[in-house]
């Protein structure tokens, strides 16, 4: 990310010469995996065993031990992550990476990540209360130690003392990270309204909502003014305003080859980050045991298995947020109308430390002003090109639910009843929940808070004073989408709908594309009986069914229009079999020539900054571009507005798309179509933040290498579409795990990182995993402590000092 490269490119001399003087000083940093570590707030003592690929598994025989161990042992792997994700969850960026940042953290305090947090901890039971205070004593015994990982030595800080409101404030960034889509498609489909007028812009929407025009008539017209900076803005899209997508399936014993159920799940969150946003550990205690992944920084598994359940989860694009429209007071601007009454505004200040040399002592502050209204946050001060017209965000999140309680209740489930009791109190980002048992069942779970919307359907801002669109509360549990062992005896989830056709109550307006739900079903389906092969097989199918789609239409229409110059290239398209293998050149001619042809369909209309915007949420373009292509190749859209000689047409448009994307490809890839390989040009690379300074990328990220799929493949190689139109199709979103579950053998059960355990520079287990990910290959993910303690990588004995 080059948000860094104005506090990084100063110490590039102090990095080469640790690189090629101070490795050692590097290893010195790394933690001990063997020995002891004497502390006076262990009770009783804990064991870790690491396995050969750096994994923990915690013993213990009292939570506490358990998880002040397990807060250990995960700061010892991922402190400057964890420390970093506190710093964005709490709005302190520019304390360490300057002045630049302070939109970035403006936008975060605004948020109110941690607003509630304190207030969250403080309402758990003890039980949960005694865990993240010792998952946090854990971390302070690690700082305390003083070996911390080499990214606090080049930013020349020492992290602060562990809270357990830091932990909370973790899960309450990641629960809006999973669903901030829903606002900033509000935004986008305001600025598009502003512009096109309701008759063209409603091309752009999924539904037009009936009180969406008194935007017209209250002229509230956004701007283009730029409010973020660009290196906030460019932490703020990589951060926050990205694509967030997995895949999950449960498969009945009815339809298995062992007579069992399978799980599987990939998650796609963080894309490829390195490291990756998931640590894996496996505890035992008195009362517990479970093998997961958890978000570093949160005491909670997110997915796993026990010795009962697994289960999985993927983003459920249930929309739980609203922008509404303001009207502050002509004379009192510490008032607000809020249905028909005025009422105050809660204005909240803080004041951040910001990194800056030319100040005394090496800090100056800023004061962050929030402004409150009885809907939530104003945010025209942290969004660009909405004016001046004051516009506040409600969402789900805002509210003090007990995140860490709902999922330490799955963690601890062992039947069905248990984990939709735990799913009853579970109130985070919305997520698709899959589930199985040792007893054969299946199961699914729409997971989350529903507001229960008044005149809105939550594509347009609306009125926030009238009070005719307000949220009457949320929906109770039982009205959630549940289904318990399904007939046809498998449930797949990839951010789709859960309701074929008319929901009975309302969750949305916007869902990812259907093509990767609809390619595992039909994997699924057949055959008689899967077997775990299948199961991995899928996860690493390239296969689109967009492109299985888009295809015969596209090659129908260019062979008509074809010439010497592009029907040899018609014809490598017309053989494609839409599988977007590395060595595929078909693949690079119709990933090509679909950004050619969105381009050429929606830039004319929306300007560069907004078709940019458009393009980056991917589940909306390709959603308005499938409709246009698939079953309304008359609208108007496809006429370029920017020539008025002509009135141009589906066939027009793309033709001239195909002859950009043989120019295009021949001019980076050569004259020989047959060697446009997609590897080529679409690559991974995993990335850490560091890594964006060129004499840093080499010590910081890995790869890049060639990588197959896209963002329609149940195996993801999704890509910047923007970026794809100038320079290449570099990988953005991918899986960041994958696992699977056989209760025939839940011994034999596999995981994958898609780097590794370790975010220390020079640990073996940084990016140990990535290989086996590359190859598609697994790792076994081992409960019975028999299994893995031949092989493991060291042992450390927690005892109470005395």
């Amino acid at each position: 990310m080059k948000i860094l490269k104005i506090v990084l490119i100063s110490i590039v001399v102090l990095i080469l010469l640790i690189a090629v003087l101070g490795y050692g000083y590097i290893k010195y940093l790394l933690p001990k995996v063997s020995g002891e570590v004497a502390s006076k707030k262990i009770r009783e003592g804990a064991e870790v065993v690491r396995d050969e690929y750096g994994v923990p598994h915690i013993y213990a025989d009292n939570n506490y031990d358990l998880y002040f161990a397990l807060g250990y042992v995960q700061a010892q792997d991922r402190l400057f992550q964890m420390d970093f994700y506190r710093r964005a969850a709490t709005g302190r960026l520019s304390e360490v990476l300057g002045k630049d940042l302070v939109d970035a953290d403006r936008y975060l305090i605004t948020m109110g990540f941690k607003r509630t947090a304190k207030e969250q901890v403080d309402n758990l039971p003890p039980e949960m209360k005694e865990i993240v205070t010792a998952f946090s004593d854990g971390i302070n015994a690690y700082i305390n130690e003083g070996k911390l990982p080499v990214e606090f030595k080049i930013l020349g800080y020492k992290p602060k003392p562990w809270k357990p409101e830091d932990s909370q404030a973790i899960g309450n960034l990641i629960s809006f990270q999973l669903a901030s889509w829903a606002y900033q498609n509000e935004i986008m489909n305001y600025r598009i309204l502003n512009k096109l007028g309701p008759d063209l812009a409603k091309t752009f929407f999924p539904a037009y909502p009936e009180d969406g025009v008194f935007i017209l008539e209250a002229n509230l017209k956004g701007s283009g003014e730029k409010k973020i900076s660009p290196a906030s803005r460019e932490f703020l899209d990589f951060f926050i305003n990205r694509e967030f997508a997995s895949n999950n399936w449960v498969v009945s014993g009815k339809r298995t080859d062992t007579g069992k159920p399978f799980l599987a799940e990939d998650s796609h969150e963080g894309g490829p980050e390195m490291p990756t946003q998931w640590h894996l550990s496996h505890i035992v205690g008195k009362d517990i045991e479970v093998a997961g992944a958890m978000f570093p920084g949160a005491p909670i598994y997110v997915f796993g298995r026990n010795r009962h359940i697994a289960w999985g989860v993927t983003n459920f694009d249930m929309d739980e947020q609203d922008l509404y429209i303001e009207e502050f007071h002509p004379d009192s601007p510490n008032f607000v109308k809020y249905r028909g009454e005025w009422v105050p505004v809660t204005r909240i200040i803080e004041k951040i430390p910001v990194k800056d040399g030319d100040a005394k002592g090496g800090m100056s502050y800023v004061d962050i002003e929030t402004k409150v209204t009885p809907h939530g946050p104003v945010i025209n001060d942290i969004e660009d090109g909405l004016g001046e017209t004051p516009i506040s965000i409600k969402r789900e999140g805002a509210e003090p639910w007990p995140l860490m309680e709902g999922f330490y209740m799955i963690n601890t489930a062992e039947n069905w009843d248990e984990f939709k009791n735990a799913l009853a109190v579970y109130a985070a980002g919305p997520q698709h929940f899959v589930y199985a048992d040792v007893d054969g069942n299946i199961g699914y779970i729409g997971g989350g808070k529903c507001p229960v919307r008044t005149n809105s359907n939550g594509i347009l801002p609306t009125s926030g004073s009238d009070g005719n669109h307000e949220w009457k509360g949320y929906y109770p549990f039982n009205k959630m989408p549940i289904l318990f062992n399904p007939a046809k005896g498998y449930i797949v989830t990839s951010n789709n709908p859960p309701y074929k056709g008319d929901s009975p109550i309302f969750l949305s307006s916007y869902w990812e594309p259907p093509y990767r739900a609809e390619r595992s079903s039909e994997m699924i389906e057949g055959k008689e009986k899967v077997c775990v092969k299948d199961m991995i097989e899928m996860q690493l199918d390239f296969k689109s069914k967009l492109a299985e789609r888009l295809v015969p239409v596209f090659v129908s229409s260019l062979k008509a229009s074809a010439d010497e110059k592009t029907a040899p290239h018609v014809e490598i398209l017309s053989n494609w079999n839409y599988v977007s293998n590395a060595d595929s050149a078909g693949a690079t001619i119709y990933h090509t020539l679909q950004n050619r042809l969105s381009k050429a369909i929606f830039l004319d209309e929306l300007g560069d900054e907004l078709f940019n915007k458009f393009m980056g949420d991917k589940g909306v373009a390709v959603n308005t571009l499938a409709r246009l292509v698939l079953n309304e190749r008359e609208n108007p859209l496809f006429d370029n507005v920017t020539m008025n000689d002509k009135v141009e047409t589906f066939d027009d448009v793309l033709h001239t798309a195909f002859v950009e994307t043989v120019d295009f490809l021949t001019k980076k890839m050569g004259a020989d179509p047959n060697k446009w390989l997609w590897g080529e040009i679409h690559q991974i690379e995993f990335s850490h933040i560091f890594g964006s300074v060129a004499p840093l990328r080499p010590f910081f990220n890995y790869g890049p290498f060639p990588f197959g799929g896209s963002e329609q493949s149940l195996n993801r190689g999704g890509y910047n579409k923007v970026r794809g139109l100038d320079t290449d199709f570099k990988v953005d979103i991918t899986a960041s795990i994958r696992y699977i579950v056989d209760f025939s053998d839940p011994e034999g059960s596999l995981v994958v990182l898609s780097t590794g355990e370790s975010g220390n520079l020079t640990s073996p287990h940084r990016r140990d995993m990535a290989d086996i990910f590359l190859k598609g290959e697994y790792c076994r993910w081992y409960m019975d402590r028999e299994s893995f303690e031949s092989g493991t990588d060291g042992t450390l004995r927690f005892v109470k000092e005395e």
